[in-house]
């Protein structure tokens, strides 16, 4: 039963996989916009912070840059450090301030910010020696909350005065400002992302925000994975999408690359999850299968032989199941746990018969829908479009094959040949849609004039052709009269203006064997005694000449018994 349920889910994998890679690539390329956006207003808000509070330097000024930051989405904590010799001492820590809100909800102190962190997740100072650009790192620890660490290097000219001898002093101070960012607006976005596992890494790889805090407290290795191998060693792909294997398994991943700090934004998600829902049948077949197997071999061990009517019932069932009878219902009567899996059975054998119904519903509505195209196509390979009539080349297929039949059966068959009297004229003097409106009127009559097993088709503009299987001469004839007179019988628009007074038509017949024995043959002897029909007279049935090679024919047909064999056959009869 897996086996078909897996098989019949082939016929959905392609758009899934389509729809696989369009969902990381959205993913992936939506939160990389909002890290543009958001980690540029981070640099200037660190930039004013530190600038502000070492050029004013009063508590006044510093209680209302503690105020703005109660309000800042993104950064929960920031340091301002000076670096006396640059990158040469250690730098001094010069102010700090956290948002009371975000220390209260996760509950650190001050020191976690000043101390703590800073010692467990060292500032990355010497990554601001020789760059401009911000360095950030991963500042996530155990049990706190999960952070980002940013810093950026601030360098001004300062110039002060001597109260002595008021001469001005101008020397370089070189800043730090290090924020800790908060990772829970990106969260947000990753969480609504609908894909297995996004997460963002530096420029060398290195991790910085993950929905799963543990791998960001144990700084899982992510460069062996191939698609972070190619963020790492193609520096200048901005997005990229692509299928690879990890660990025997294979992935669907994408990776968006930062205009700022170079960072990506990664997604990846198992082939079988993306599949997930058209695997969904194997999936519940097989965890089916092993739940009633371990079932059945524990209730055996533990439980005594009053269970053992239930166990069996459900090893039954189990067979049944295994051999496609899903309308298997087990009716387990008490009250543990073989009741709760007597109810877990009849419900996965619920959702199995729902699941192969709505597959062999969609399996008999594509096979209607194909049947109805094939119908379609045979009617325009087949038909004259303007009157419904077989076409020419269908005519002479079924002429070929209806000889080759009654060479066998060595009957008669019928062909007519005809035409409209005059439809050029009826043309010019009632227009080309008037000509199509007389042709469908015309085959109208000709249709309801002919038996279900004769074939009409339109050969030329206003000639058509019937084929008369196992029809006499006199036969064809009676017919071709018939239709002669319910076309003259029919007041057609206009048909008073033509020569005779009324719409006419000629016919030609002509008979297999009698007048030709090839389909080629049997058309032009049909189409010379219409011929002959249109340079007399006009409305008349006229019939082919007979074929000088007909009695050859037939006589060749017949097989000669010597008269030696006759005699000896009458003797042994009398």
């Amino acid at each position: 039963m897996g086996i078909y349920l897996y098989l019949a889910s082939q016929t959905f994998l392609k758009d899934k996989i389509s729809f696989a890679f369009d969902l990381n690539k959205s993913a992936v390329t939506t939160i990389a916009s909002e890290l543009d956006v958001a980690l540029p207003s981070a640099v200037y808000n660190l930039r004013n912070f530190a600038l502000t509070e070492v050029s004013s330097n009063s508590k006044a000024q510093h209680q209302i840059l503690a105020q703005a930051l109660e309000n800042d989405p993104l950064i929960a904590s920031i340091l301002v450090f000076e670096l006396d010799d640059v990158f040469g001492t250690t730098p001094r820590l010069l102010s700090s301030v956290a948002q009371e809100k975000f220390s209260q909800t996760y509950e650190v102190t001050q020191a976690f910010w000043t101390t703590t962190l800073i010692q467990k997740k060292p500032i990355p100072f010497e990554k601001l020696k020789d760059q401009n650009t911000p360095a950030l790192w991963n500042a996530s620890l155990e049990k706190a909350p999960p952070l980002i660490g940013m810093a950026i290097k601030i360098s001004f000219d300062e110039v002060t005065r001597a109260r002595e001898t008021k001469t001005e002093m101008r020397r370089v101070r070189t800043l730090v400002a290090v924020g800790f960012l908060k990772t829970s607006a990106f969260l947000k976005a990753i969480n609504s992302a609908q894909t297995s596992d996004i997460y963002v890494l530096d420029g060398e790889g290195k991790l910085l925000i993950h929905p799963d805090s543990t791998f960001l407290v144990h700084n899982y290795n992510y460069k062996s994975i191939p698609i972070v191998a190619d963020f790492i060693q193609n520096p200048t792909s901005p997005l990229t999408v692509k299928k690879y294997v990890y660990h025997d398994t294979e992935f669907l991943g994408a990776f968006a690359r930062t205009s700022f700090a170079n960072l990506g934004v990664f997604s990846s998600i198992e082939s079988e999850a993306a599949f997930e829902a058209v695997f969904v049948l194997l999936k519940r077949s097989m965890v089916f299968g092993l739940i009633i197997i371990l079932s059945i071999i524990i209730i055996a061990q533990i439980f005594s032989a009053s269970i053992t009517n239930p166990v069996r019932d459900l090893v039954s069932a189990t067979y049944k199941v295994a051999e496609g009878d899903l309308d298997t219902v087990v009716d387990i009567k008490t009250h543990d746990e073989m009741n709760i899996l007597g109810r877990a059975f009849n419900k996965m054998t619920h959702d199995l018969k729902k699941s192969r119904f709505e597959l062999e519903e969609t399996n008999r509505g594509l096979e209607e829908k194909v049947k109805e195209r094939t119908r379609e196509l045979q009617e325009l390979a087949t038909k004259d479009p303007l009157t419904g009539a077989y076409n020419r080349r269908f005519f002479t297929e079924c002429l070929k094959n209806e000889i080759a039949r009654h060479q066998r059966t060595e009957k008669e068959l019928g062909l007519i040949y005809l035409d409209i009297d005059h439809f050029k004229k009826y043309n010019d003097t009632n227009g080309h849609p008037g000509g199509d409106i007389l042709l469908k009127s015309f085959t109208k009559i000709l249709n309801l004039n002919v038996r279900k097993s004769d074939i009409l088709a339109r050969v030329g503009g206003e000639e058509f052709c019937i084929i008369l299987p196992e029809a006499s001469l006199s036969g064809t004839r009676i017919v071709a009269e018939k239709i002669r007179a319910a076309v003259e019988g029919t007041q057609f628009p206009n048909g008073d203006k033509q020569p005779l007074g009324k719409v006419t038509c000629s016919f030609g017949i002509s008979i297999f064997p009698l007048h030709a024995g090839s389909e080629e043959d049997l058309i032009k002897a049909a189409d010379e005694a219409l011929y002959k029909i249109k340079q007399t007279s006009r409305n008349a049935v006229g019939v082919a000449e007979t074929d000088p090679n007909y009695a050859v024919r037939i006589l060749g047909a017949i097989e000669l018994v010597p008269k030696e064999t006759l005699d000896d056959k009458a003797k042994k009869a009398g």
